[in-house]
């Protein structure tokens, strides 16, 4: 919801958009909203990391399925984390990457 708040405001100025929801003024400016785009930044950076054309420095992992094709390892939370850092590891790209690549 935040992080959409800029574009949301920038949208409701616009001329013609007036009175429409936000989506509505998504689709009619043929825009994407900024989670959809961060996912698609996220996805393709992923990309680029198992083809090699950017650094590995998180140690991502794959693997080849044969129905499903190239698949990213999730990596573990250690054991011996604290309980706070859960949610601090399930929000970092070594694992919202791998999970957005398996979708």
């Amino acid at each position: 919801q935040r992080l959409e708040s800029p574009q949301r405001a920038f949208t409701r100025h616009i001329s013609g958009c007036k009175g429409l929801s936000y989506w509505e003024r998504l689709k009619n400016l043929n825009l994407m909203s900024i989670q959809r785009r961060r996912e698609r930044y996220i996805i393709i950076q992923v990309w680029k990391i198992l083809k090699g054309l950017a650094p590995n420095d998180l140690q991502l992992k794959s693997y080849e399925h044969i129905r499903l094709g190239t698949r990213c390892c999730i990596p573990p939370l250690p054991k011996k984390a604290p309980s706070y850092a859960k949610s601090l590891f399930d929000n970092s790209f070594a694992v919202i990457g791998p999970k957005l690549w398996n979708i």
